[in-house]
Formats: structure tokens, sequence, C-alpha cells
């Protein structure tokens, strides 16, 4: 059995740890989140978890290396890993490298992407995050930039891309059962 590992990337507030859930529904997975994966990796405090973004992305990235390496289930058959294409940091938006991707040795990626309008009352109603509050102009601007940034990591790795809504789950289930 060949493992296979897929990042699920969007932008914060999207609903990719709900997407995952229902995905578990579907397929037997492994759900890695890269904000616990970093904290793993670097040994950050539970309560730090919404601040990464503002820390050394770079540095953050190698937590999230190590963290997923040690989280790994090797027994399972698909790996769901939960995390961004870019973040907005300190700087304002900041693509993170295909190098990453490549590190954690992704089969494929699907991209989720809903309404900034949807996104927004989600950031704002979920009073256990600590996310940017951006205008649906800034959200709408973010996710285009996520979809453009997963386009092209997937491009440099030869690995396929999926664009999906949180509604998609059945065909992204039939995705992932499809990776090669």
């Amino acid at each position: 059995m060949k493992q296979k590992i897929v990042a699920l990337v969007g932008i914060s507030g999207v609903g990719k740890t709900t997407f995952a859930r229902q995905l578990a529904e579907d397929l037997p997975i492994q759900h890695l989140t890269a904000g616990t994966l970093i904290k793993m990796g670097g040994a950050i405090k539970s309560s730090d978890r919404d601040r990464l973004r503002l820390a050394d992305i770079d540095e953050n990235q190698q937590f999230l290396i190590d963290g997923f390496h040690q989280s790994r289930d090797l027994n399972k058959r698909y790996i769901i890993m939960d995390g961004h294409v870019v973040i907005h940091g300190p700087l304002g938006l900041e693509e993170l490298s295909a190098d990453v991707f490549e590190a954690l040795n992704i089969d494929g990626m699907v991209h989720l992407s809903t309404d900034p309008t949807r996104i927004l009352e989600h950031r704002i109603s979920d009073d256990k995050r600590d996310r940017p509050i951006l205008c649906e102009q800034e959200i709408f601007e973010h996710q285009s930039r996520s979809i453009a940034v997963a386009k092209t990591i997937c491009r440099s790795l030869n690995v396929p891309l999926i664009e999906a809504t949180n509604m998609d789950v059945k065909p992204v289930s039939s995705f992932i059962l499809g990776l090669q």
C-alpha cells in the first residue's frame, strides 16, 4: 500500500477543518493541521496558534515539516494535511514555497474556496480564533492569490490539483481515490 498525502489548502476561515471531517466520513484518513504540526515541530504553546502567522514563516514551515514527519501515521492509507499556500503575515500576504510541499511529498492538492462573505462571517463569528478581519474585497484577493499559488506549486511539483468548494466532498473523495 502506497500512502497518499494530500495538501488541503485555502485561506483561514474557508472551512478546511470542517471539510476534512466530512472527508473522513468517506475515506480512512489521518487529518493533520498545519498549526498543530508547527506547534509540535517547534514546541510552541497551544495558546499561540493564531500568532504563528506573525512569526518567521520559513522557520514555521520547517517546524511544519518536522511535525509532519513526527505525526504521520504510516499505517493510514490517506494523509490530509490541512494548511495554507498564502499566509496573511505581518508584511501582508506571503506565499509559501513549493519546497515545503515537496518536503511533505504530496501526491495531490485540494484548494478549498467559498464566497468571501461566508469567510468573513465565519471569521467574525469564530470567537475561538484570532484571525485577521478583512473586508470582502481583501478576502477575495487573498483567496484569488491562494488559488494562483496552489496552481504554481502543483505545476512545479507535477502533482494534480482540484479546486473545490466546501460542498464538493464527493468529487474530492473521488479525486483522492484516483491519485496514482
